[in-house]
């Protein structure tokens, strides 16, 4: 038996390098595909590809957004640098803004030092390769703590659509006994029509013949049985486990579509009360299914 794990979720870690002490944080929303954002501090550039390398290997799908971020007077080892094309870009973007606004005065050396990476403190490269097998532990314990946090939801979205299902199984099998009675029903009404309608009493044959078209015509056998294989097929992918999201949506656009034409093709009010009930279930659980990996 699989994990259902949903979409959401978040997971974060200190890691004490050489370099100094920086915050990892990683965090989850639903998306229809893997989309993801990689923040890094400018001298673990190096290191983007293979983040994206782990992430692609444990996550199916999802929007994952991950940031390392320096803790605050923790940075101890590198060597001082400074990015002159970035403080270049910042002196533009200043002095615009300034000519813009009629603002006086020049472009200040202490403002510039302040921006977020034109002064940085940097590490070769030898030791970025060796520095990573360290990082590397603790970006995966980030990693794990985001999965664990998805499981446990996911364990909460499964136990709420396997009670949905269920509630939507009852449904079908409620549909299937009003149906039983639905032609005799029919037959009784149309005889109590046409005896009003014909003075000497109603034509057996022609009942029969305005029985049976409607018998042919309101048929749902054929919507029950495929709604119900739906079903079955919905609780094997809950139950085989991530990445089930999409055959899951499937599943309930089908479910919801035979439900539909029972609902258009038998017309009697007891099985129209079912039927809105068992959409009301199918839409909740299709909101739900959005959100699983």
């Amino acid at each position: 038996m699989g994990e259902i794990y949903s979409m959401t979720g978040y997971g974060d870690g200190v890691w004490d390098g050489e370099g100094g002490q920086y915050h990892i944080s990683v965090k989850s929303v639903n998306h229809r595909y893997l989309d993801f954002r990689v923040k890094l501090p400018k001298k673990f550039d190096p290191w983007e590809l293979k983040i994206i390398k782990r992430i692609k290997d444990r996550f199916d799908r999802g929007r994952i957004e991950f940031w390392v971020n320096e803790v605050p007077g923790e940075v101890r080892a590198g060597k001082p640098r400074v990015d002159l094309d970035l403080a270049n870009e910042y002196t533009n973007i200043l002095n615009a803004l300034k000519d813009n606004l009629k603002i006086e005065g020049d472009v200040g050396l202490d403002s510039l030092v302040r921006m977020k990476g034109v002064v940085f403190l940097d590490i070769d490269g030898g030791d970025i390769e060796d520095l990573w097998e360290s990082f590397k532990k603790t970006l995966d314990g980030v990693f794990d703590n985001l999965v664990k946090e998805r499981e446990r939801e996911g364990a909460e979205l499964k136990k709420d659509m396997e009670e949905r299902l269920e509630n939507i199984q009852d449904i079908t099998a409620e549909i299937e006994k009003n149906t039983v009675g639905m032609i005799e029903s029919y037959r009784e009404r149309l005889t109590k029509r046409i005896s009003e309608l014909v003075e000497k009493g109603a034509d057996p044959g022609r009942i029969e013949q305005e029985v049976v078209i409607y018998s042919e015509r309101s048929d749902i056998t054929e919507e029950c049985v495929r709604l119900k294989s739906h079903i079955e097929g919905f609780r094997g992918a809950i139950t085989a486990g991530s990445p089930a999201g999409k055959r899951l949506d499937f599943l309930l656009q089908e479910m919801f579509r035979e439900i539909n034409t029972i609902g258009s093709k038998a017309t009697a009010e007891a099985i129209s009360g079912l039927v809105v009930g068992a959409k009301v279930e199918i839409e909740k659980m299709r909101q739900q299914v959005q959100n699983i990996e």
